[in-house]
């Protein structure tokens, strides 16, 4: 006879012969599942048991006493949940039987499995996390050849800036989407931090079949995002690794194409690089020159050059701009394009930039000092600088230290880095004209949508890009120089033609009616010495 308070317990009990006949169930046990006394087996409810199976499971009783295990038993909806059995042996009157305490785990399992999801998994996008993807590249490398990409988004953080981070946040559900709807079936990707994805190739054949996907993939994003009716324009640097070649661990072979990734930036960003040896070694001297780059602040290595603008018409020079060089102990002179980059992306632009700024001035009135007093000038600004919140203030201080005008400087921004331009750095950009500078956008009308520019930042001055001085067809780059001199005449935006290199250019736009000029046909960037006698000899030249 049973004790009442198992028959009325809230935990399900039964007890089992040896052939598997449900001799008795409690209270609980009959209220979820089909039993019916004397009839109902194990085999009819508990999914992956089966009579071999409870044979065995009989004979390790016989010899333990005790079982615990894991299964799926039937409800009386028709579907199975997962239940925790615990088995002991029951020595009754006549016979020996098993009781089975039934615990359903169901809603703990699923909460288990919910919480191993969350934690190898990310919560946007559903691919794999960090630490799911290094269990991907780990069952990677077992086989004979594999490969690895880091997918880095270009510029993502002036999507939220500009667009809030909702629209960031469906941005990147549809890069994933996008990708995911390119992917063969031997690929796997996962979602590395906010911008940065990495995918993993498996048992692949050879390196063509990783370089392939990796073209297709750049490709594939470049073509735009329909984001809350909002074009966005995107595109990703990919840096691709193959293993065993750039790596036989998982470190080694994450370490190769982080490395290649970095390089797609340094190269210009949209496009994917295969990693080589000889790339870590440029990492470590990228390291070396930002080590030299932070010396070269404190032991006043750089030193600022000056470029003429004419009025050509005028045949005078009207604008000096600044350009900053990097006089080396060692290696002599560095140009601004090798080092400008890793100052920007180590953030050294602002102190950089500030130096810049202040030495600029100090030339001002220098030249004003020497009699220079109606000369302009002009200088690039990083879209980094802009992010500086001291920055007006700080150039400020500088003019009302050196007494300069305002209206003598004139701080350039290149035409691509406007394209992602910030709300803030637009007012930043605007509050630098409210307070009496110039603004000027270079290397204009090359890429982009023209008017979308120049209603963003209302400029003083546009200067068309260099590269169509380039065109071999003299009649199209007369036409494309007039179509620009036309906008600006209609905008009353001042135009400037920058790199005028030879006779020939020069004379082409003047005819057009060109007012403004500058590159090496005309002057180069020289010392500030050289500048100020060439600004003197000036008031006598003739071009």
């Amino acid at each position: 006879m049973l004790d009442p308070a198992i028959d009325n317990a809230n935990i399900e009990m039964i007890l089992v012969n040896k052939n598997g006949d449900i001799v008795y169930g409690n209270k609980f046990f009959v209220e979820n599942h089909d039993f019916d006394a004397g009839k109902t087996t194990i085999y009819d409810i508990f999914i992956e048991i089966t009579h071999s199976k409870w044979r065995d499971e009989w004979n390790l009783l016989q010899k333990n006493g005790i079982n615990k295990y894991e299964t799926y038993v039937m409800q009386h909806e028709g579907n199975a949940n997962n239940y925790e059995l615990r088995e002991s042996l029951v020595n009754t009157d006549d016979n020996i039987l098993v009781s089975i305490y039934l615990i359903d785990i169901e809603l703990h399992k699923v909460l288990e499995e919910s919480l191993t999801h969350s934690a190898t998994h990310d919560n946007l996008t559903g691919l794999p996390n960090r630490e799911g993807m290094d269990t991907v590249i780990n069952r990677m490398l077992k086989y004979d050849k594999g490969s690895v990409m880091f997918i880095d988004l270009d510029n993502f953080k002036r999507v939220n800036d500009i667009y809030g981070h909702e629209a960031g946040d469906e941005l990147i559900i549809k890069v994933s989407d996008r990708i995911q709807s390119i992917l063969p079936q031997n690929a796997i990707l996962g979602r590395q931090s906010g911008d940065e994805f990495i995918l993993v190739l498996t048992d692949i054949d050879d390196f063509r079949e990783g370089l392939s996907l990796a073209k297709k993939l750049t490709d594939s994003l470049k073509l735009p995002f329909n984001i809350n009716k909002n074009i966005l324009y995107l595109s990703a640097s990919v840096g691709t690794a193959f293993y065993p070649e750039h790596g036989k661990s998982r470190a080694a072979i994450l370490s190769s194409a982080d490395i290649a990734m970095y390089k797609a930036k340094m190269q210009g960003k949209a496009r994917f690089v295969l990693y080589n040896n000889e790339m870590k070694s440029n990492l470590i001297d990228r390291h070396n020159m930002y080590i030299e780059l932070e010396k070269a602040l404190e032991n006043k290595e750089f030193e600022l050059y000056l470029q003429p603008i004419y009025n050509v018409r005028m045949s005078t020079i009207i604008v000096m701009e600044a350009f900053i060089r990097w006089q080396h102990p060692e290696k002599g002179i560095i140009f601004p394009g090798e080092f400008i980059p890793l100052a920007e992306e180590t953030g050294l632009i602002i102190e950089i930039g500030k130096w810049v700024i202040k030495e600029l001035t100090r030339i001002m009135r220098y030249f004003r000092d020497n009699g220079i007093k109606k000369m302009s000038y002009s200088v690039n600004l990083s879209l980094f600088q802009l992010d500086d919140h001291d920055l007006i203030d700080y150039i400020n201080k500088q003019f009302e230290k050196n007494n300069l005008k305002k209206k003598h400087l004139c701080f350039e921004v290149s035409e691509e880095l406007v394209q992602n331009i910030t709300h803030v750095e637009i007012d930043r950009l605007k509050a630098l004209r409210e307070n009496g500078y110039k603004i000027a956008i270079h290397d204009f009308g090359y890429k982009y949508a023209l008017m979308s520019i120049l209603d963003k930042i209302e400029p003083d001055i546009i200067k068309i890009n260099k590269m169509h001085n380039k065109i071999l067809d003299i009649e199209v780059q007369k036409q494309v120089i007039e179509n620009l001199k036309t906008l600006s005449d209609y905008m009353d935006i001042k135009l400037f033609c920058e790199g005028v290199e030879t006779e020939i250019q020069y004379n082409t736009f003047k005819d057009i009616g060109i007012r403004y000029m500058q590159g090496y046909h005309l002057g180069k960037p020289q010392n500030i010495e050289s500048s100020l006698k060439t600004v003197r000899e000036d008031k006598n030249r003739a071009i």
